[in-house]
């Protein structure tokens, strides 16, 4: 239905131009003139900004929008790597029977203090070996 309105619309302002170009042809001067002179230019300026301007304008406007897009996809991936870290953390330490808090002020067992003594006693023997040679 559609097409066959659009088809009569079209040979109805065909048949008009038609009969305006012969009308004209028979007055010898062109109607409203002016007005289609600034139509003409109308026209000349929009081609030009089409064929010349509103490229470099989408490239740009295209350019801007992928950088964007781009940028957030970035930190969505960023977010999803930074909670899978965390998760693989917890992984970590539950497997290896860590304490969640572990607490600093503890006091080390007479086993470990005992050792570190014993530690610092052959690194300074060591030194003193190396200062006699």
């Amino acid at each position: 239905m559609g097409t066959i309105i659009s088809f009569f619309v079209s040979a109805f302002l065909i048949a008009g131009l038609i009969a305006l170009r012969y009308i004209e042809m028979g007055r010898g001067k062109r109607y409203a003139e002016d007005v289609r002179f600034r139509m003409d230019i109308l026209v000349e300026r929009s081609i030009h900004y089409i064929v010349h301007t509103f490229p470099k304008t989408l490239v740009r406007v295209t350019h801007s929008i992928a950088i964007s897009l781009v940028h957030k996809y970035g930190l969505v991936l960023l977010n999803i790597v930074r909670a899978l870290e965390r998760r693989l953390y917890e992984f970590v330490n539950v497997a290896k029977g860590r304490k969640k808090n572990f607490q600093r002020n503890e006091v080390p067992s007479t086993f470990l203090q005992s050792m570190t003594e014993h530690k610092q006693q052959v690194n300074g023997d060591q030194k003193n070996r190396y200062e006699e040679k």
